[in-house]
């Protein structure tokens, strides 16, 4: 297995918990740059995903290019999707359960399908204000956010060049990313709450 980045380990301890999962392992890039974590049955059997990693809450239109771009990849790679999500409240969780998109959040909600022998949701969870209260920003975001204030034209990177260029991991790249780019995934804009952060 190879490392897991702390902000990763939450979300990975989730799909642990789950009782036909054997093993988790961390994100991994892989030759398209889409970052993959493999999640093995209790018979060994290996099942990948392409992961998706979101700090942010959804909003409509997030949910829907997260869907969209999880049929793109099943349809093109015949690999699922696995959103490791902050929050996923119960109308979204609804949407992705329709839509056959994975995911698992901090507040204990989970939809997992492993093939065609296993699959668990749990929907409903909310989350505590303690945990809203608790959103801080990291080094390792703010030196991903300072690549992008810096260059913008970074944000269609492969998620390697970014962590490379902002000194952080894969993960850690690729989830700024994601939060940080939904809606123009060419360009990085500034807006007041970077410039806050920054």
């Amino acid at each position: 297995m190879n490392r897991v980045e702390p902000h990763v380990k939450p979300f990975l301890d989730g799909i642990q918990q789950v009782g036909f999962v054997g093993t988790v392992e961390a994100p991994e890039e892989a030759e398209s740059g889409d970052l993959m974590v493999t999640v093995t049955d209790r018979n060994g059997e290996p099942f990948r995903f392409r992961s998706e990693f979101r700090t942010s809450y959804f909003d409509r239109a997030s949910v829907h290019t997260t869907i969209a771009k999880a049929r793109e990849h099943q349809r093109d790679a015949g690999c699922p999707t696995l959103v490791l999500a902050r929050y996923v409240p119960l109308p979204t969780a609804e949407q992705f359960l329709k839509a056959g998109v994975n995911f698992v959040d901090l507040a204990g909600n989970l939809h997992l399908v492993l093939g065609t022998r296993y699959e668990r949701t749990i929907m409903g969870h909310v989350e505590s204000q303690r945990v809203k209260e608790q959103r801080q920003v990291t080094a390792s975001q703010l030196q991903v956010l300072t690549v992008f204030a810096t260059r913008p034209e970074a944000v269609a990177w492969p998620v390697r060049e970014i962590g490379m260029q902002a000194g952080v991991s894969k993960s850690t790249a690729a989830g700024v990313r994601s939060e940080l780019a939904e809606s123009d995934p060419k360009r990085f804009r500034m807006t007041r709450a970077t410039e806050d952060l920054l």
